[in-house]
């Protein structure tokens, strides 16, 4: 056997051949029959097939090795790959049986990481069954590559852009080519970096290098003594106003500015998302700061350009301001844009803003673990699109109501003072954080991973898969993703053709299937085009600690409660299996008989006319005023669209309860 391959080695005859036997063995890397060259972070797949022609059945010696520059390598069925060493002694066959065809490529490799140098792989069967490779009877295929060391490819920067001053950051770069033990070079200094894969790595900034505004330059360098170097990218600090770190805090209590226990906080709800009535907020932010802000979010719509891809956004700057709520002050608490359309399409000067309320607890000490009534952070919605201003409250109440987690929502008018004197920023809807007390208050345990899905991984289709896409909201620090990426295996895996139950089975084991069903019913009959199934984004998945099962969590609703084109049918007939997680379960008879009857249910409980009209009518009289008084730059509606769309909602829910009920 050893001499008969490395006559055939040096002969350089182990290319696709065929001698005596009739059998056509195949092998492909990545899908094609010479790769020609690989990079040292790329992954190789190995796959073969088998036409076994006029022999089937015959018995044979099923051969699958290969030669790496680390040695020979052999592969046994259905165990796996052996090293057997410089030579080709100590080969065995991968498998000794009769010949059949194997016509859907079989996997038998999938690695990443490979080192530099040359690789043949050789596929064959020999129709002497004795362990031996017997050239009368020999028919083989062979395929080979070079793996060259890769250059690294920079492509972004999160965050590229945060205030002189900050305390220690962690910096995330996205691009291509990071090989394990990859460095970072920030302003010429190299440091350690956390290889996330091939395309994600993490480092840290210190707060010494963070100290002075100014445009530094990173880049990565893969190891090894011929290491390649990325090109640059700039990292920015920006110069923030901040003033007199020693700050006095008058207002300060324990009830409404401390760190409160879950208890305390669901006390505090009825308060801060009393939906009974509008409420006030006052924000006032330094002049200068203002400025900063406004010049940046045009350097990120600058940056957007006509591409429309958010997914790749950095965040606008957070800058310091004060709070006035009922009487009291709340102080320089973290203030930032926030959104996607709603920010970078808005024609208009009411922006949504994200409130962190001890983001610069490191520069004032006073505020450290600053809340409010038990609230660390909150998201200040603008109403884009929503000529009513009642969508996103009123949508987040039936997922609740029928047993899903979802944030709580109230009404409030904003005025912000940027050194003018208060300017009204029109009807704001407060929505709760996902990652802050929704976890906290609707959980019994608020320490599991939740991630953010956002653009192509979020659909869970085959091949989407990447850690970015993934953003980790909780346990940031912690870089394994290993649960969610069980979670598309098992959705993705072959066992749903092949062992439907099994696949089931494994499916339960990691995600909470009934609230899938649940969640997708209620947002099918009220109708939120801009989520899963149509958009890659606008829901979060949390692994509950307590069963070890992901469930969904929505977000973002004010597309909902509309009749858009884009909203999906309720059979969903149209989805396809580039949306797996509906595809996949609704072609399951049991899921899909679970799904009707969820749109029944909810359509007869919660969301009819009954109990939606009575409530639009109370929500519309409700804001009427605070709606109507807003400045013409300041609005994204008008007295006759406001009374208009308010019919629609009632309409719209009268046409949806009719059809869930005939589904």
């Amino acid at each position: 056997m050893a001499a008969m391959f490395s006559v055939l080695v040096l002969l350089g005859l182990f290319y696709s051949h065929s001698w005596a036997a009739s059998a056509a063995p195949d092998i492909k890397l990545n899908g094609m029959d010479d790769l020609t060259t690989l990079t040292s972070t790329d992954t190789l797949t190995a796959t073969v097939q088998m036409d076994a022609g006029e022999q089937a059945g015959e018995a044979a010696d099923w051969w699958i090795a290969a030669q790496t520059p680390m040695g020979w390598y052999y592969y046994e069925y259905p165990d796996g790959w052996y090293l057997s060493g410089t030579s080709v002694e100590g080969l065995a066959p991968a498998y000794q049986g009769g010949l059949f065809n194997l016509t859907e490529p079989m996997e038998v490799l999938r690695v990443s990481g490979l080192p530099v140098g040359n690789y043949v792989f050789y596929f064959g069967v020999d129709t002497t069954v004795n362990g031996l490779v017997d050239e009368g009877s020999l028919s083989y295929d062979r395929a080979s590559f070079e793996v060259v060391e890769a250059t690294p490819v920079l492509s972004y920067l999160f965050p590229a852009t945060t205030y002189a001053g900050a305390s220690e950051q962690t910096l995330t770069l996205l691009g291509s080519n990071f090989a394990e033990g990859a460095t970072v070079n920030f302003n010429g200094v190299s440091r350690e970096a956390t290889v996330v894969g091939p395309t994600h790595l993490t480092t840290e900034i210190t707060a010494e290098e963070l100290a002075n505004a100014g445009t530094y330059s990173v880049s990565v360098t893969n190891p090894g003594a011929g290491g390649e170097t990325s090109g640059s990218l700039d990292f920015t600090l920006l110069t923030v106003t901040f003033g007199e770190t020693a700050i006095n805090v008058p207002d300060w209590t324990a009830a409404t500015h401390e760190k409160l226990d879950t208890e305390e906080i669901v006390a505090n709800l009825d308060t801060v998302f009393d939906t009974s009535r509008v409420q006030r907020m006052d924000i006032t932010i330094d002049a200068a700061n203002w400025i900063v802000m406004q010049r940046n979010l045009a350097g990120l719509k600058e940056q957007l350009g006509e591409s429309n891809d958010f997914s790749l956004m950095d965040d606008p700057i957070d800058v310091p301001c004060d709070i006035e709520y009922n009487g009291k002050q709340w102080y320089r608490v973290g203030i930032r844009f926030k959104g996607n359309s709603s920010l970078y399409h808005a024609d208009s000067n009411k922006l949504p803003f994200k409130l962190n309320f001890d983001k610069f607890e490191d520069i004032y000490p006073a505020i450290k673990n600053q809340r409010f009534y038990g609230f660390k952070k909150f998201s200040l919605k603008n109403n884009y699109k929503d000529a009513s201003a009642i969508h996103e409250l009123t949508a987040s109440e039936p997922y609740r109501d029928f047993g899903l987690k979802s944030s709580h929502a109230a009404f409030y008018k904003l005025y912000v003072d940027t050194g003018g004197g208060p300017v009204y920023f029109g009807l704001y809807t407060l929505v709760e954080e996902v990652d802050d007390t929704v976890l906290k208050t609707q959980y019994s345990d608020n320490d599991g991973n939740l991630y953010k899905p956002e653009e192509d991984a979020a659909t869970f289709a085959t091949g989407t898969f990447n850690t970015y896409e993934f953003g980790k909201k909780t346990n940031e620090s912690d870089l394994d993703y290993s649960d969610v990426q069980t979670l598309y295996d098992v959705l993705n895996s072959d066992l749903r053709v092949t062992d439907p139950a099994a696949w089931k089975t494994n499916l339960e084991n990691i995600l909470d299937v009934p609230v899938f069903l649940k969640w997708f019913a209620a947002n099918n009959v009220l109708q939120n085009w801009d989520t899963y199934g149509v958009m890659p984004h606008n829901y979060y998945l949390y692994r509950n600690p307590d069963t070890q099962l992901f469930e969904w969590i929505p977000w973002d609703n004010n597309e909902a409660l509309v009749s858009n084109p884009r909203c999906l049918s309720l059979n969903a007939s149209e989805v396809t299996s580039q949306w797996p997680l509906l595809r996949y379960l609704l072609d399951d008879s049991v899921y899909a008989e679970q799904y009707r009857q969820n749109v029944h249910e909810f359509a007869t409980s919660l969301f009819n006319t009954t109990r939606m009209v009575p409530l639009y009518d109370t929500r519309a009289a409700l804001i009427q005023d605070a709606v109507l008084s807003e400045n013409a730059d300041y609005t994204f509606t008008s007295p006759r669209r406001f009374s208009e769309s308010i019919s629609a909602l009632k309409a719209h829910v009268a046409a949806r309860e009719a059809a869930a009920l005939a589904y």
